[in-house]
Formats: C-alpha cells, structure tokens, sequence
C-alpha cells in the first residue's frame, strides 16, 4: 500500500471516530470543538517510523498494553520524519477534540509547546516516547524511552570489562544529526572516562548516512592505527546497527576481523553473524518493544490520576555469543515472534521499580 495513502487513511480513521469536522480552515485560524469528556475516548499515538522495524516493535508493545488495559488507539504518522509541520496539526486537531491522552514521539521540541500548553489547559494527559530530546529536560513532562546515554554507558562497561579495564578504543560515529546515536556516544565516552587505563584514542570520524561511504570511512579510519598487519588499538565501538555492518566489512576487508574487540549497536542479521563466528564480541538492542509497552501503561496511569515518574528507561540488553541460546536473547533479536518471552520478562522485572528518576509528575507544563 503507498505509504501516503496509508497516512491519509489514518488520518480519517481518526476523524470518522473522534469528531465531525467544520470544514476544511487553517491551522492558526481552527476554533477548538468544545467536547464534554466522556472518559471513553481513544488515546493518539504519533509515531514516526511505523514503516521501519524499530516502529513495528514500538506499536506491537503499545497494541500489547491496550489490550491489557481495554484502551482503544488511535494512530497517526506525518508522512516523512520532516514534516513538523503536520505532527502539530495532528497535535492541535487531537487536543482539540479533547481525546483522553496523547502519546507523541516529537519531531521538534519547540514547535509542540503551543499545543501543548493547551493540553495542560484542558487537562489532557500526555507523555513522550522513543525520544532523547527531553531526557535531561528540566520541564515536568513525562518521558518513557530506552535512554540513548545509559546504552552507551552499558556498553563502555562491556568494553572494559572484556579489555579487563585496559587498552586504547576508536569510535566510529553515525551522524552528527542523529540525537539517538550522539547520546549513544556520549554515554560512552563519559562511562570510559572511569577506567583509568582506558583511552579514546579516536572519535571524531563519521560514517554518514549513505552506506556506499560508509565502509570506506571505517576503513580510513582503521588504517589511522595499522603498523604493518598489526592494529594499534584494543576496541571499537559503533552506535549505529548499520554503521556496524560496514565496520564489519571494513574489518574483513583489511583483514583484522576477529583481532580486535568490537562492540556495536543493531540486530541486523550480519551483526548476528559477526557475533556467532567471534568477529563482534557484543550488540546493544535498546528495547523497543517495552517502550511501546511502558507508554501505554503510563498514560493508562494518568488517566486514572496514579503517580507517575518523570523519566522512565525501558533499558537495553547486550547480546554476546555467552548468552545467545537463551530464549530470552532469542526474543531479543526476533522480538515479533517471540512477544510473550520479552513481556514476561521484561514486565516483571521493571514492573513498579527501575525508574530512573523518582520526581513525581503533577505538573506537565512547559515553560
């Protein structure tokens, strides 16, 4: 199905069920529909990447945590990850008509204030999800995301643990525009900082977005440390699953696969590989299914006026070859066809006590 018929369909899904419109007017000149609550209306969920794996797992949790507590969905995407625009105007249209609550993974964080603050007017709940734009925010908004930071920090504590806190480490980076994975490499960096015997030696190269570059980038930056057939250098870490791949090729390509200890993020079915056959020592898979899982049942709390925390890390699991055979790190990697292995663990074992910050939301207003 195209993609923008889909979002189209979406769109009057969502207006068939909500509201009736008043005819078709700008967004800075509509005139909020005054509705009276009735406590049964559905929830909106913005995504922004339901086409990619990432997103077909963030809504399998959410679907899952509806379901649990008999909430009806709403869905609405903007039809590429630059329109701002059109993600306001869903915002705008949702929190006019007064739904029960809005679950948003945001584009901008300026742009959405506005909206927002009307939202706090009509006492709409909502909460953030899938985003680093407000983890370290001091605005009382709600946040439930596997934090990009704390992965990164994860993996520095892998790296030193498998180099026995010793050796020299590269870092080959993503984009300079990819929050996601600048927070990834932050996390990195800030953890390492506490080995001492521990040294970046090399974190300024970028492999870009086009993969065609990619490879030859890990490349050059592979022969910055290469003295004859030796690498100078103990570890690699990569924060990005296809900025993996073409490490990992660029390692095969000069030879040093398997020489080197090398961590990365991604489940891509190379990185599988790699870790099988000894050329990766560990992949970090942020858990996108339990985020989908958490918003729902935050917001479901809101609703219901429970207590809830301002930042909620769903977290991340590390795949090595030691736990591959685990039907957990299996679920790990095929999470659609293993969703009941994750939710009874994953559930369990967050359920009501790993937040990461313990400040009661009252309040959500942005200043």
């Amino acid at each position: 199905m195209n993609r923008t018929f889909s979002v189209y369909r979406q769109i009057l899904l969502f207006c068939e069920t909500i509201f009736v419109f008043c005819g078709c007017q700008q967004q800075n000149s509509v005139e909020p529909i005054m509705i009276k609550k009735t406590g049964n209306q559905p929830i909106v969920v913005m995504i922004t990447n339901s086409q990619h794996k990432e997103g077909t797992l963030l809504a399998a949790g959410a679907k899952k945590a509806a379901e649990k507590n008999n909430i009806q969905l709403i869905w609405l995407e903007p039809t590429n990850q630059e329109n701002l625009e059109q993600q306001v105007s869903f915002l705008n249209q949702s929190i006019n008509r007064q739904v029960d609550g809005v679950i948003i993974s945001p584009l901008d964080k300026f742009l959405i204030k506005k909206p927002l603050k009307r939202a706090d007017e009509l006492q709409i709940p909502y909460l953030f999800f899938d985003t680093n734009l407000f983890t370290e925010s001091k605005e009382h908004v709600p946040v439930v995301t596997s934090d990009d930071f704390s992965a990164g920090k994860l993996a520095a504590d892998h790296m030193a643990k498998i180099l026995h806190q010793k050796g020299k480490i590269i870092i080959l980076r993503y984009s300079s525009l990819s929050t996601s994975t600048l927070k990834r490499e932050e996390g990195f960096l800030e953890q390492i900082k506490n080995y001492t015997e521990m040294e970046v030696v090399n974190s300024e190269y970028y492999a870009g977005t086009v993969n065609s570059f990619a490879q030859e980038k890990a490349e050059n930056l592979l022969r910055l440390f290469l003295r004859g057939n030796q690498l100078k250098i103990h570890g690699i870490f990569v924060s990005h699953g296809q900025t993996g791949v073409n490490m990992l090729n660029a390692l095969k390509a000069t030879n040093l696969n398997g020489k080197i200890r090398f961590i990365t993020f991604g489940t891509e079915d190379e990185l599988v590989s790699g870790v099988l056959s000894l050329n990766i020592d560990a992949l970090v898979v942020p858990r996108k299914v339990y985020t989908g899982y958490a918003a729902v049942e935050t917001i479901a709390k809101q609703i219901r006026g429970e207590e809830i925390s301002s930042l909620f890390d769903t977290g991340s699991d590390l795949v090595t070859l030691k736990n591959y055979a685990d039907p957990y790190t299996k679920a790990v990697l095929q999470p659609m066809e293993h969703l009941d292995v994750l939710f009874t663990k994953i559930v369990l074992e967050k359920s009501g006590a790993d937040v990461v910050e313990n400040t009661p939301v009252q309040a959500k207003t942005l200043k």
